[in-house]
Parts: C-alpha cells; sequence; structure tokens
C-alpha cells in the first residue's frame, strides 16, 4: 500500500524521504538462508552498535564442535532446533490470528522496556545445550500458543506423573477414566463446553456416584480438557480423568454394583434403604448387578441427558482403562520434544484419523487455509478462561505435590554454567523480529558453543542487516520510480 502524499510544497527535498521511511514491509515473511545469501556477497551495509558479545575464549576450550559428535548426538539437535523452528512460525500464525490476545507479545515484546533482550547458553555442550532469549513476555497461553502451551503442559504433566507415582508406590490404584458425548457440526464449542460442565458438576457431585466411589477408595482424580475438531461432526471436546483408588484392579473388575433400570431407560443406584423399599413392594426382582465401569458408563449418559448435553453411546461414552493405557498418555503429556513435530504430528497428542487437534488446525492455516484460520480463532475464544488440568480438592496436598502458580511455571532455574552470550540492542532486535529471526538465532547460538565460536551468530546478524540494507535499496528505487510517473515532469525540469 503506497502511503498518502502530504503537501511539499514548501519542501520538496523531503517528498522522496517521506515516502521511504513511511513505506509498509512488503517483505515481513522473508528471510535469506545462508545458502542465497553467504557472507561473501552480504557486503555488511551497517554496523550493531554497542552489541556485547561473550569472547570464543570465554565458551572453553574443550567444546566439541558439532562435527565430533556422534550422530545420534547430531541428530537430536536438529530435531529439536527444527520442532523449535516450527514451533515459532505456529505462535507467528496464532498472533496473526489473534491479534487481540496475550500470544501477539510473546517472544517479541520487551519486559522491561529500560534493558535491552539477551542471549543466553545453559553451558552444556551436545543435546542437552539450550539456548534462550531473555527479558522478552512469555504470553502463557496453554491453549493458544504451542511454545509456552507445551511447555506448561509438560510441567503439568510431571505433576501428574508424580502425583501417580507416589499414589500407586503407596499401595494405589491409578485408572484412566473417559468422557464423551455425541456432537455434530452445528455445536458451538463454547455452549458445549458450558454443558459439559454441568454435566460433570451432576455426574461427580451426585450422591449415587460418590456413594460407589468410596466403595472402591476413592480419593480424588485429576481432569484433563482435550478437543479435536472433524470434518463431519465438527468439535469434540473431551475429559480424561485419573482415577485414584485404594482397591486394587482385581478387587475393582469383581466389584458390583446394585441397580435398576427405570422405565426411561437410565440407571439408577439402589441404596440399602431403597433395597429394603423394593424387598416390601416385592419388586427386589428387578434390582440387577452391574460391574463399577457398567454404572459409571449409565450414569454419565445420564448426567448429560440431566443437561441436555448430546447423548453418548454405552460403549463409547465412558471408558474406564488401567496403568498401561495411563502411563502412556502421561508420557505423551510430559514429553515436550514431541509437541511440534511433523505435519502429520503436530503434537504428541495428535487427533484420530479425520480429525485434527487444535496444533494441526493451526498448522494448516499457517499453510494458507482460511477456513483452519477461522477455526482456529472460534477454538481459541472458546477454550479462553478453561482449565485444562484440574486437580480435585485436596488431592495434590494428598499426594505431596506442590501447588504452583501458572504466573510461575516457566520460571526455571538456571544452571551454574549458564553462560551471557550477546545482548540485543534495540535496532537489531526490530530486525529480528521484523523478519521472525528469534529461532535462527538460538539455532545460531547452539551451533556456536558447541563449535566454541560466535562465527554463525554474527553471520545471521550480518545477513539480517545486509538483506534488509538491500529491501530499502530496492523499495526506493521503486519509489523513485512511482515518483517520476507520478509528478509532471515540469516539476522535475532543472531549466
Amino acid at each position: 500500500m503506497i502511503p498518502p502524499l502530504k503537501d511539499f510544497s514548501k519542501n520538496p527535498a523531503q517528498k522522496n524521504q517521506y515516502i521511504v521511511q513511511n513505506l509498509n514491509d512488503t517483505l515481513e515473511n522473508t528471510f535469506s538462508t545462508p545458502s542465497k545469501y553467504s557472507d561473501a556477497d552480504c557486503g555488511l551495509r551497517e554496523t550493531v552498535p554497542n552489541r556485547k558479545m561473550v569472547d570464543s575464549q570465554d565458551l572453553g576450550s574443550d567444546t566439541e564442535s558439532q562435527a565430533k559428535t556422534s550422530k545420534k548426538d547430531a541428530k537430536a539437535i536438529r530435531t529439536k532446533q527444527d520442532n523449535r523452528k516450527y514451533n515459532y512460525a505456529l505462535r507467528e500464525t496464532a498472533a496473526k490470528i489473534l491479534p487481540d490476545q496475550r500470544v501477539r507479545l510473546c517472544g517479541c515484546c520487551r519486559v522491561d522496556a529500560t534493558k535491552n533482550v539477551g542471549v543466553r547458553h545453559n553451558g552444556i555442550k551436545g543435546k542437552n545445550g539450550k539456548a534462550k532469549i531473555t527479558n522478552v513476555i512469555s504470553c502463557k497461553s496453554i491453549w493458544t500458543c504451542i511454545v509456552c502451551g507445551s511447555r506448561m503442559l509438560a510441567e503439568r504433566g510431571e505433576e501428574v506423573s508424580k502425583g501417580v507415582a507416589a499414589w500407586v508406590d503407596a499401595g494405589g490404584e491409578a485408572l484412566m477414566l473417559t468422557t464423551t458425548h455425541s456432537h455434530t457440526r452445528k455445536d458451538e464449542p463454547k455452549a458445549t463446553l458450558n454443558l459439559i460442565s454441568k454435566a460433570r458438576t451432576f455426574f461427580w457431585g451426585h450422591r449415587n456416584v460418590k456413594e460407589v466411589l468410596d466403595q472402591v477408595g476413592y480419593v480424588g482424580h485429576i481432569k484433563a480438557l482435550e478437543t479435536t475438531y472433524g470434518s463431519d461432526n465438527g468439535w469434540h471436546p473431551h475429559n480424561h480423568d485419573v482415577l485414584f483408588v485404594s482397591q486394587s484392579i482385581e478387587d475393582l473388575k469383581s466389584h458390583e454394583v446394585a441397580v435398576t433400570f427405570e422405565d426411561d431407560g437410565f440407571i439408577r443406584y439402589v441404596t440399602p434403604f431403597r433395597e429394603k423399599q423394593l424387598i416390601k413392594k416385592k419388586l427386589d426382582g428387578d434390582i440387577q448387578f452391574v460391574s463399577l465401569e457398567v454404572f459409571l458408563k449409565h450414569f454419565w449418559i445420564k448426567a448429560c441427558a440431566h443437561v441436555g448435553l448430546g447423548l453418548p453411546s454405552v460403549e463409547r461414552g465412558l471408558t474406564l482403562q488401567g496403568a498401561s493405557k495411563l502411563k502412556n498418555y502421561l508420557t505423551k503429556l510430559t514429553d515436550v520434544s514431541k509437541l511440534g513435530q511433523e505435519l502429520t504430528n503436530t503434537s504428541a497428542k495428535s487427533g484420530k484419523v479425520g480429525r485434527r487437534n487444535q496444533w494441526q488446525i493451526l498448522n494448516d492455516a499457517k499453510e494458507g487455509c482460511a477456513h483452519s484460520s477461522k477455526l482456529f480463532e472460534t477454538y481459541a475464544r472458546a477454550f479462553k478462561g478453561e482449565r485444562q488440568l484440574f486437580w480435585s480438592s485436596g488431592l495434590k496436598e494428598l499426594l505431596d505435590v506442590a501447588e504452583v502458580d501458572d504466573s510461575k511455571l516457566l520460571e526455571e532455574e538456571e544452571p551454574d554454567t549458564t553462560v551471557d552470550i550477546a545482548e540485543i540492542t534495540p535496532d537489531v532486535w526490530q530486525l529480528i523480529k521484523r523478519y521472525k529471526a528469534q529461532a535462527h538465532i538460538l539455532t545460531a547460538v547452539e551451533n556456536d558453543f558447541n563449535n566454541g565460536c560466535t562465527d554463525e551468530y554474527n553471520s545471521v546478524l550480518q545477513r539480517l542487516i545486509a538483506h534488509n540494507q538491500r529491501r530499502i535499496d530496492r523499495e526506493q528505487i521503486e519509489y523513485e520510480q512511482y515518483l517520476s510517473e507520478l509528478i509532471p515532469d515540469k516539476f522535475l525540469d532543472s531549466t
């Protein structure tokens, strides 16, 4: 878009300068790669003032180069760096879709505007080495930012794993309970979430469910909320609950619950008092004995019907699974390295065939799908404020798991080996943000640390500056041509 022309009749010399200085960035997503712009042809156009670089000798003389690391370690390093670059690209896409949410600030805006952005390395060589950018905002948006969300989910997953381990070591049993419902493309995700919340309140708060769970030594549960989207049936929010009970799995399988089925087909728990009433009315023949899982299945259907949520099937509405399924799920929660991978597996917890989770939808939006962009915006606004992981009251204290607020969850203790690599001045940081080069900077620092130098980091900065200067030169020529066509020749005649 060409900026509007001002009145330069009093000072025509400023006309060209004004247009060039106010032009829009048409190359925002362009970043020169090393293969296209080598250090030889860059021709550094400007210097970086006051940039404090750590001397390569400070990195240690025994630093191994990547060429000397094992093939396995080198592959692990490349995979980690590629995943980070991919996740940063997804975050940029989310920021464009949601310009009014905190994700647009993540990794870009400074926490303290009076201080420069910094680059730091944990001082560990090889695959465990990690660089990070300091004095930048972390949005802590678990639903919309894959960079913050994956780290937060991994930390929360560690808490769940710790709690499960403590309970199992004490002789208890941990089960995985999954609840779902029927849904259609017409269902609005926000309205569905409200109905799910009401159904869960009815289910977990009903005295019949409490009495039955007390019989198997229930002490609490942890809820995890997830969603997928399918072209046939729309949004599918669902919950996984880690159920903590004292009975062994063998006792649970043999545990029976006395129930009756009403005329409307819904289940009803038979308490000792009601059993006496049925016997008195000679209706004790209506009493049936079902397993714990069957009772919970039917009661979940009853909860859905009570609040108007789509009725699920008996087979799929609620499932109760043992330790192996729970272990697999916890592994997916805690393995942060798998939360941004190939396009077919955008996160470790990918949707089933024909379905996409939120990160797969965001990936399609990144690739230019307008429908996926709209879907992600709908999802983000519906899930904003929802809790992804929830512990029932008193469970963390029982399992000796510390309470950590989300605001402090991403604060990590740095090892004594941590090294401050560079301090980036605001003008250079603006270039890094402009060309979305944060991931390139971190990769360069990690590679340099393994190689004991600052060659790649310096090269990235030089390419950024040179590429930006070429852009300015090119656009200045374009606007000079524009001006020559716009201004009549008689005004350009010097005679």
